[in-house]
């Protein structure tokens, strides 16, 4: 059974091998692959996107968990999935309450099937060296009980030792939109997103040719869903709608489907676009383009979902049928925000700005794009500022404002969330209370409801990106 720490890969990356492998043309690359070559492993996937057995198994994992057959939840936020050779141990400082207490242990109606007496007994054991099934054994008690009693109490009294090998190598306020339990971050996303990370020491390399660099973001996508040992499968919520396209895209292969559906926030915008920068959404006139010959990236067309629904608005977003000239664009964004990062010089976060639009607004992949986008900018500010953001809203920016004003809005998101380790003890959980402040003024409900609060909290404006 793998550990959560299986397979993160450290500094013996086979660089060539992964940024090359078997060559082939640029048209090959677009169109997925080619079937000349029979290799193993990550290769093989690449190369044999629809037939290796690799793809096929994803694609079977997809089918059962967006079709009812998984009684879990998908996403990088779900319940964790415990194993018996789990560990759990009380959190420092939290104890085990008092049957009877206010805050107490559920009686066995609203818990598990178990009496009060048991489950105390299993959380005595959980000192942090015994697994679930040494404890199961110690107490007489069923497995499936244990599991049950340490599931209910994860996070508010327990943890689990599996994490800590995880939180050492990438903290999960980094690899998350919004502060979040350990316990509720998919392990599978955690575990693809650091060795993701390992690789991206060698993307100076893979940009020196287009070739290189097409193959090499097909290798990243395939690690981030699936891991470098292709063992380790996450499955986005975005990959729903693959299962019952009739243009299925599976990990590494470039979308073919030009259409997305999402909601949007409307209140935040609207204050952001007001009082913020003074933006506005952005529109077939002022999309993004390459060059003269406009090829439009990305447009978005803004239309309520109802008469007079004022939570959010309903956005359907064309992204353009990919041509080697958008990757042309994604290469050459790229190429210059390393320079500049690597450079030091002052326009260092305009250009990893726009590089990050131009990912977004391109969507180079059918899912998976905002992960594999945002481990790519945490590695850049890691080597440039020596830290990191969480992911927040920065893909939803990018698509409603034009270059000019994502870069201004990226540089200040940078500057009031960006966390630096060992910048203090209070430095993670400050930028965490800053981004639960601001995920909780982007959901009220109307208008009237954020002027109120930004009247009630005049201090919080920098914090919400109202204010520099």
């Amino acid at each position: 059974m793998r550990s959560a720490t299986d397979g993160c890969v450290g500094d013996q990356v086979p660089k060539v091998d992964f940024i090359r492998g078997p060559g082939y043309s640029l048209s090959d690359q677009l169109a997925g692959g080619s079937e000349k070559t029979e290799p193993t492993g990550l290769d093989d996937l690449l190369d044999r996107p629809s037939a290796s057995v690799h793809a096929v198994e994803f694609r079977s994992r997809l089918m059962e968990r967006f079709t009812g057959g998984s009684e879990h939840e998908v996403g990088p936020l779900r319940r964790i999935l415990l194993e018996e050779s789990d560990v759990p141990r009380i959190i420092a400082g939290r104890k085990i309450p008092a049957p009877g207490s206010p805050h107490g242990l559920p009686s066995p109606a609203d818990g598990p099937s178990i009496s009060q007496e048991a489950m105390i007994a299993v959380l005595e054991q959980c000192d942090g060296r015994a697994s679930l099934g040494e404890i199961a054994i110690r107490i007489t008690l069923d497995l499936s009980m244990v599991m049950a009693v340490v599931q209910r109490w994860i996070g508010g009294l327990l943890e689990i030792s599996r994490f800590d090998a995880l939180r050492e190598r990438m903290p999960v306020l980094e690899i998350c939109r919004w502060p979040v339990q350990e316990h509720r971050v998919a392990v599978e996303y955690w575990r693809n997103a650091i060795e993701v990370r390992a690789y991206l020491d060698f993307l100076p390399e893979a940009l020196k040719a287009e070739r290189d660099f097409l193959r090499y973001l097909r290798k990243l996508h395939v690690v981030s869903l699936m891991g470098s040992q292709l063992e380790s499968l996450y499955l986005p919520d975005s990959a729903r709608r693959q299962v019952s396209a009739n243009r299925y895209c599976g990990p590494g292969e470039f979308r073919r489907d030009g259409l997305m559906d999402c909601v949007v926030n409307n209140v935040w915008h609207a204050r952001l676009f007001e009082e913020g920068l003074g933006m506005g959404p952005v529109r077939l006139e002022n999309a993004p383009s390459v060059g003269a010959d406009g090829i439009v990236l990305g447009e978005t067309r803004w239309t309520w979902k109802g008469p007079k629904i004022n939570r959010g608005l309903h956005v359907f977003s064309p992204f353009p049928t990919l041509r080697l000239l958008h990757f042309k664009l994604l290469l050459q964004s790229c190429r210059e925000a390393v320079e500049q990062l690597s450079s030091g010089t002052s326009g260092d976060l305009a250009k990893l700005a726009e590089f990050f639009r131009v990912w977004i607004c391109l969507h180079p992949f059918a899912y998976g794009n905002m992960g594999l986008g945002m481990n790519i900018v945490n590695w850049a500010l890691r080597r440039s500022r020596g830290g990191y953001v969480p992911h927040a809203m920065l893909d939803g920016w990018a698509h409603r404002l034009n270059q000019a004003q994502f870069e201004r809005l990226f540089c200040r998101y940078v500057d009031r969330y960006l966390i630096r380790p060992g910048g203090g003890a209070d430095s993670e959980s400050r930028v965490a209370r800053s981004a639960t402040q601001l995920r909780a003024f982007m959901d009220l409900p109307t208008e009237q409801a954020a002027k109120a609060w930004l009247e009630s909290n005049p201090d919080k404006r920098s914090i919400m990106l109202l204010s520099e």
